[in-house]
């Protein structure tokens, strides 16, 4: 299953089966689409792979499938879907990077500043708390 046209295919087979043992081949055409820069096809294996998680309650692939998700669904002017997945992330056993990440980005898809004292309070961030204090201190 190296070759895109092989995978693909049976990914497309398998899109509207709900088997935790398909997050993997999901996956792969996930990397493919980011790799050709295939928005239609990362926005539509990540949901499922989403989707798949929190069906079976199981979040290997999480946080990068979130974060790609929540990129994609931007571009595609997506914004409530990316909020939704973002809202339930936070709510994950991630580490504080992670979760600091997304209350920023939540902040920015929202306006609303209570995500960015949210992050503020997660002390061990190193990368986003600092962006969400500064981001914070322009609300002000």
């Amino acid at each position: 299953l190296n070759k895109p046209d092989e995978f693909l295919a049976i990914a497309s087979k398998l899109l509207n089966k709900d088997n935790v043992k398909n997050m993997d081949i999901f996956l792969k055409v996930v990397l493919y689409g980011l790799k050709t820069k295939n928005n239609l096809l990362v926005y539509t294996y990540s949901k499922k792979i989403l989707q798949l998680e929190k069906k079976y309650n199981v979040y290997v692939n999480s946080p990068f499938i979130d974060f790609t998700f929540v990129e994609v669904a931007k571009k595609l002017n997506k914004k409530d879907e990316a909020i939704k997945v973002l809202k339930h992330l936070v709510t994950l056993n991630v580490d504080k990077e992670s979760k600091a990440k997304a209350y920023y980005m939540l902040a920015s898809l929202t306006t609303k500043k209570i995500y960015l004292q949210k992050c503020i309070k997660l002390k061990k961030s190193k990368t986003w708390m600092p962006l969400c204090k500064d981001s914070l201190e322009l609300y002000q």
